[in-house]
């Protein structure tokens, strides 16, 4: 939980600046705002584009769990039919042996 007065927060990247981020940060009424000039010196504030991109999914929320990268699954296995038995020939000598058993 980010605070009392924000449900969630996230880091959002500057593009111009690479080791600036911007915090994009939802209130409890499912409003967002932003620390960007973008939307902090503009009215009436529209969504920037790190607000956008927040809702899009790109970035994740501040202390939650990294992502685990996708584990690759293998494509099903075709269905191998069981080879069909083929019949046992009549032993020769059985017979013999069931004539001559005591």
């Amino acid at each position: 939980m980010a605070s009392d007065r924000w449900r969630r927060q996230w880091d959002v990247p500057s593009d111009s600046n690479p080791a600036k981020s911007y915090v994009v940060s939802e209130d409890w009424e499912g409003n967002y705002a932003c620390s960007c000039p973008a939307w902090t010196r503009h009215t009436p504030r529209r969504d920037c584009k790190h607000i956008r991109r927040v809702k899009e999914g790109q970035y994740l929320e501040r202390g939650a769990p990294p992502l685990a990268p996708p584990t690759p699954t293998a494509p099903p296995r075709p269905a191998v039919p069981f080879p069909a038995k083929t019949p046992v020939p009549p032993d020769p000598f059985q017979e013999l042996v069931d004539q001559y058993r005591l």
